[in-house]
């Protein structure tokens, strides 16, 4: 069997392009925006996945399941940090599981345990399933404020 991959310019094109036979269709316009947005909201999680041919043929091969891989920091009062990396992956509903953790010492945690503590100014390397976003911003988010007799702390 061969495999057809054709080039289309315009998104109403693909469908036209797989009625033809084609088994895939790439467009470079929309790749292109894609990268270019990624490397505004994202600059460190895109500095990291340039570094190497092998990092982004792993990007390539992640984006067909329905992954990605996404670099964060975690702010000094965010929700995340000072917890565990189980308690960030349950919190996240399936939405990112944390790959790697480098830490401001320059120590590196590849595969952390579930009882490894986030601390402030980690650099985590997520593998991340729909929307990017919303995995970066729960390590960025503000711990919610806790009621304590009348008032509220944190």
């Amino acid at each position: 069997m061969i495999e057809i991959i054709a080039r289309g310019e315009a998104p109403t094109t693909e469908s036209k392009l797989v009625s033809a036979g084609a088994n895939r269709v790439v467009m470079p316009t929309h790749i292109g925006a894609e990268r270019i947005a990624e490397m505004i909201l994202f600059p460190a999680t895109a500095t990291m996945l340039d570094g190497s041919d092998s990092m982004r043929d792993m990007k390539r091969r992640l984006a067909e399941i329905g992954l990605a891989l996404e670099m964060v920091t975690a702010s000094p009062k965010a929700a995340l940090t000072g917890g565990t990396v189980g308690e960030a992956e349950r919190r996240s509903g399936g939405a990112f599981f944390v790959v790697q953790i480098d830490r401001k010492s320059g120590q590196s945690i590849a595969h952390p345990a579930e009882d490894v503590r986030i601390e402030d100014g980690d650099q985590i390397l997520l593998v991340v399933r729909s929307s990017r976003v919303s995995a970066g911003a729960m390590f960025s988010m503000d711990m919610p404020k806790m009621r304590q007799g009348r008032s509220y702390v944190g």
